[in-house]
Order: structure tokens, then sequence, then C-alpha cells
């Protein structure tokens, strides 16, 4: 996205309007209103309001350990081919009606492309049936997209979380704390979530007093912090990577997919567009979840690219993509264009849709647990992925290493995502999943 000196000079200006925090008011007040901003759709799986209505069976924490949630305990029958859980007892959706096991099966056995034959209520226990053995399910289920709502008016969940739906339009809906919620009240009364934002008019609403929270772009992190924003960023937890297209017949050629990828230079991509933040990425987990990412190579080799070119005769010109709403991922194309012209190979950038050849991708970390993390991973790239596994540390190593042999998938970056705050919001941090932690942030009264 380009942006004049002028508009950064007008946002700079407004920007350091809020950075100033309240001093002296650090009682918690109940009650309070929170509005965000955000540049996804309103329902993403992994966005704020999901996340706040939806609850799933279980939840996997830091340590990659399963935890009890809407279910309370599970147990795997028939060799891991089934798997029965307790529902929590005394549930309410936000409609008022109880939380069955029945209630549960019937939204889970809609879902497509699940990794479940069937869901069956037995008394008080949710029955899951699979195919293959999948010693992993507990850990599977807490996957976001798994979260369990009834459909509401224009598509809003009626689920079960701290906050429930009160108004909602295709990009913006109000938020209210569920007075009958399991885990306890919040501190916040409301919670309005705007979506469909651009990040400037995100930034810009934040500086003038119009939105309480906003994201902050890995790129864009540094820039914030020197306007002294209250900016906090998640852990490395997004994979941008290079997808090669399957369908294409001129990536066939797996010469042509390994010079693309021998050509690729990592360093400049993090370097120069996303201002350091982040780290080199050689295989498909970050360094900080999977133990042995240090040992894959990250270094751009351009001398084995042009060998392999030269191998090629005269390649046709290749179409590489990206979302035309991502000003970065746009850069991150151009850029390897541009290496890949030193090699001998001509690339042309342009936004999707449209026919392409390779394509840039983002994709957000589903969870702590390694094995669940990558299968979902490689699932929503669109990639052949498998049930999700026990495996030892080298075992996971070797599943990498035959998902990238082919260079069908390039990891090229892991980078953070932040959030901004403006003056009325108090205990300002994320949680373990990157969201604003709304079990502690209050704010105050609006004047």
């Amino acid at each position: 996205m380009k942006r004049t000196a002028f508009q950064w000079l007008v946002i700079s200006s407004l920007l350091t309007t809020v950075i100033v925090p309240a001093q002296g008011r650090t009682r918690p007040r109940y009650g309070g209103s929170l509005r965000v901003e955000v540049s996804g759709s309103l329902w993403d799986p992994d966005g704020i309001a999901r996340r706040l209505t939806t609850e799933t069976l279980t939840h996997v924490d830091e340590q990659g350990r399963v935890q009890p949630w809407l279910a309370t305990k599970w147990e795997s029958q028939n060799r891991d081919k089934r798997w029965v859980f307790t529902i929590r007892p005394g549930l309410k959706f936000h409609d008022g009606t109880p939380v069955t096991a029945y209630a549960i099966a019937q939204i889970l056995n809609g879902c497509a492309g699940c990794p479940w034959k069937t869901a069956a209520a037995a008394g008080e226990d949710l029955v899951f049936d699979m195919d293959t053995p999948s010693p992993l399910f507990p850990a599977q289920v807490a996957l976001p997209h798994f979260g369990i709502a009834k459909g509401g008016t224009g598509g809003a969940p009626i689920g079960t979380g701290p906050m429930r739906v009160t108004q909602s339009t295709p990009t913006s809906a109000t938020l209210t704390a569920f007075d009958n919620y399991w885990n306890g009240h919040s501190l916040l009364e409301t919670v309005e979530v705007t979506a469909s934002r651009k990040l400037r008019d995100q930034w810009l609403d934040l500086g003038v007093g119009r939105a309480d929270v906003a994201e902050v772009a890995a790129e864009q992190v540094r820039r914030a912090q020197q306007e002294h924003l209250r900016v906090v960023t998640s852990r490395n937890d997004e994979l941008i990577a290079l997808v090669m297209n399957d369908a294409s017949s001129t990536m066939q050629n797996a010469n042509l997919r390994e010079a693309v990828a021998a050509s690729v230079d990592r360093a400049s991509l993090l370097n120069v567009i996303f201002q350091r933040q982040g780290e080199l990425a050689g295989g498909l987990l970050p360094t900080w979840l999977s133990g042995y990412a240090a040992a894959l190579p990250t270094a751009q080799n351009l001398s084995r690219a042009k060998e392999l070119r030269a191998q090629l005769g005269q390649p046709p010109t290749l179409t590489l993509t990206y979302d035309a709403n991502d000003a970065a991922l746009q850069l991150v194309a151009e850029r390897i264009a541009l290496s890949a012209r030193e090699a001998g190979i001509t690339i042309r950038t342009v936004p999707a849709p449209a026919h392409w050849d390779l394509t840039i991708s983002r994709v957000r970390l589903s969870s702590f647990n390694p094995s669940v993390a990558l299968e979902d991973l490689v699932s929503t790239i669109g990639l052949e992925h498998r049930t999700p596994d026990d495996v030892s540390t080298e075992s996971q190593f070797q599943r990498e290493r035959e998902l990238l042999k082919s260079n069908r998938l390039v990891p090229l970056l892991y980078v953070p995502h932040g959030f901004a705050a403006g003056e009325r919001v108090h205990s300002w941090k994320l949680d373990e999943g990157g969201l604003p932690d709304f079990d502690e942030i209050w704010t105050e009264v609006r004047r």
C-alpha cells in the first residue's frame, strides 16, 4: 500500500496523541466497553469475534498439554478409532438452550471435511468414530475451526463463550458479556468489533479515539514503536510461504521448482520488508515450537539456481500471485521475482485471483501441539495431509523434510502480529494465543 509523505505525517501526528498512559488508575473496573478494529473477516475462525463467542471441547496450553474445556474428560476406544468425550454439565448456549451431547453432535455432524466419520450422543457423552487411528484427536478438536456454535441471524454464531452477539452486520458486531458463562464474568461489558478495515484506517481511528484496539502488521511494528504506540506483539506464529501450483504443467518440472526455491533471498525479505521482525523459515514450524528449525537451510543458493536454470532450456515466464489487499505480500512477490531474475528465471507478479504458477500464502499457527499444527497448516495451504500422530521430534523432523523435498512448498519467514491500544485500555497484553487478553483487559469510561 503506497502512502504519500503527507499521509504519513497526518497519521503520525494523530497517533502520538494516544501514547501517554493514564497514571494512578490501576484498579480494574467492571462494565467497560472496548472498540476493536481488524482487517480480516468478522467471523474468521481465529479472529477476535469468533474466539469470544465460541469454544471448543478441549484447550491446548502453551506446553502442548490438552486441557478440559467444554468437555471435562475423554477416553479412546477401538485403538484410537473412537473417542468418547463427557460434556461439562450445566452449560448454556447464548440463546439459553442447554449444551448437551446431542446438541453438539447435531452441530458437528454438519462439519465438512472434518476428521471424524460420525459424531453421536450416548447419554451425557459425545462419541466420535474415525476410519483411521487418531491418537492426537483430543488436541485436534481444540483447533478454533471446531468451535461449537449454532447458526444465528446473518451468520452470527450462537455459542457458549464469554460474549454473546447482540447486534451484527456483515462487517461489525456488538458482543455483550454472557451472564450465564460457566467460566466467570468478563471485566468488559461490551466489545464492538469492526472488520474489513484497512490498517491505515485502523491507525487513524485509534489516533482520534474512534477505536481502542487496532492491528499492527509485522512490517509496521518498528514504525509503530517509533511512534511510541502501546504495541504488544505475538510470538513468531505466522508462516509466509511460496506455494507451487500442482495444476500448472510448467511447475511439474522438478529442476524448475528447485531453481526457484534456491534463488529466494529470505534475508532480504526479513530485513527490508519486515524490518527484522520475525525469523527466517527453512521449515514449516517456527523454532520455538519445533526445536529443530535451525537445522533446516535458509540461505540463498544462487549458484545452484543458475546451474539448474542452465539445464532447463528456455522456461516460460512464470506467474506469481499475491493477496491484492496485502501490501507486504506484494513486496515479497516482487523481491522473489527480482531474485529469480538473477538466476535467469522470469516471473511476473499479479494480484489474485488469476491463473498462477506460484503464489504467496500467509498461515497462522493454530495449535501448540507440533503435529496438529503442522498437519492443519498443510491442509490450510491445500497440500495433502495425514492424520496427526503422536510422534517423536526426530519423526516430526522427517515429516517436515518429506513435505519440503519436492519444493512444492517453500517456507520463507515466520513473523509475529501485533496490536496497539489507546489510553483507555488497561492491563494491556496478549494472551497465549496472540489475541488481546480479554480475561484481564478493562477500560475507563469514555469521555
